[in-house]
């Protein structure tokens, strides 16, 4: 896997890992594939097509993730520093892959372990409508009603202080924990890992979202589908300012899928899928039988993040969270101004931040707006604009 010089200018990422000049190991795939997502440039104003659009992902008529496999250390290193999903095939995890059914975990982990679970009369669980309910039950009665394809969904959460702590296979799944590992060309995600969660499913279609760590999603047990976006489509799928949750479902919205850049990555028993920060993605099932996948989460920027507890790897990055309170003081600034005035004010100041172009102080909201937009220096490029682009939303749409 290679990224080449029009793909993401990581000089300017701070990241852990140094990568190494572009002759110094061969491609993983032993092609000179770029890794570039080119920005989607159909308009705003498309029309919906239809109101009746299937639930399942839309397969061959998204690309497809590329897939690969890892021959060393240095070639996971690639993947980071391309910042693109890909499927990892060819690993060995463990045991898991062949253990992991209904009838051993219930017998390694109890079937009268008690355990808290998502369910829904609904296959897309929506966390903003919240059309699910928290239900504990039995662990062996949670995994039959996965296996019959019902719409329930575990993520482990630590058991020890599941709102203060990020869940740990090891810590939280000791009886079953010896049976997975990622394999040793993936030892920076290890060195770094967040959290190490267990996620087991029915019939489930999950909510689009993002995640501020970069994780890789390891199948064991059954497929599904998941269609990520790139960092670039932010500001078209309908994430409300401070969320890390959309209020949209791509996979049955023509409008969403036609104005962005979606791929897709079918994961099969024993695939792996790495998911760069800030990559939009709604997981779907292939079918109705039970899903078991570890959610490995890790640190790949060397600074950035924000200060206190990330319990589930989603909390915004430090400049997204400085910006929001710039954007108060923006909106202190021009409140007493006309419509019309603060409306150009709005555009001009969400275009600086958006184009990164710093303005003279003495215009109004100027020194707030060049404060945000120095905050993404030393950020990954498709990082830093992730976050650029959402608070020059946020600017703009001040009321």
């Amino acid at each position: 896997m290679r990224c080449n010089d029009q793909a993401i200018n990581r000089q300017e990422a701070w990241h852990l890992y140094q990568p190494k000049p572009s002759n110094t190991h061969k491609p993983t795939n032993g092609t000179e594939d770029e890794c570039r997502v080119e920005r989607h440039d159909t308009p705003d104003n498309v029309e919906k097509e239809s109101d009746n659009v299937s639930s399942a992902p839309v397969g061959n008529q998204l690309p497809q993730a590329k897939r690969i496999q890892l021959e060393s250390v240095e070639a996971f290193k690639d993947v980071l520093a391309c910042g693109q999903p890909v499927i990892i095939e060819g690993v060995n995890l463990g045991s898991c892959i062949d253990t992991w059914d209904a009838e051993y975990l219930k017998e390694r982990l109890g079937a009268q372990r008690p355990v808290i679970v998502h369910s829904s009369s609904s296959v897309h669980m929506d966390f903003q409508k919240k059309n699910f309910s928290y239900v504990k039950q039995p662990f062996g009665e949670f995994v039959e009603r996965a296996g019959r394809g019902e719409h329930v969904y575990l993520r482990a959460v630590s058991s020890d202080q599941p709102l203060k702590s990020s869940t740990s296979l090891k810590a939280d799944f000791p009886e079953i924990a010896g049976d997975f590992g990622l394999p040793p060309e993936m030892q920076f995600a290890a060195e770094n890992e967040h959290s190490s969660v267990l996620r087991i499913s029915g019939e489930v279609t999950m909510w689009l979202h993002y995640d501020v760590m970069a994780n890789i999603l390891c199948q064991i047990r059954g497929s599904k589908s998941i269609v990520l976006f790139p960092t670039s489509d932010i500001h078209r799928l309908g994430f409300p300012p401070g969320e890390t949750t959309s209020t949209l479902s791509p996979l049955t919205d023509r409008k969403t899928m036609a104005r962005t850049s979606p791929m897709e990555a079918v994961l099969l028993p024993g695939d792996l899928l790495f998911i760069p920060p800030c990559w939009p993605h709604v997981t779907a099932p292939n079918g109705p039988n039970m899903s078991v996948a570890v959610n490995v989460f890790f640190r790949s920027l060397i600074n950035g993040y924000s200060a206190g507890k990330d319990v589930y790897g989603n909390r915004d990055l430090e400049m997204y969270q400085n910006g929001r309170r710039e954007i108060e003081k923006i909106a202190k600034a021009i409140h007493d101004d006309t419509k019309e005035d603060a409306t150009a004010w709005k555009e001009a100041l969400g275009g600086a931040i958006e184009r990164r172009i710093m303005l003279s102080d003495s215009t109004k909201g100027a020194k707030e707006a060049n404060r945000i937009v120095k905050s993404a220096e030393g950020l990954p490029r498709d990082i830093g604009q992730f976050y650029l682009d959402r608070l020059a939303e946020e600017v703009r749409q001040l009321s």
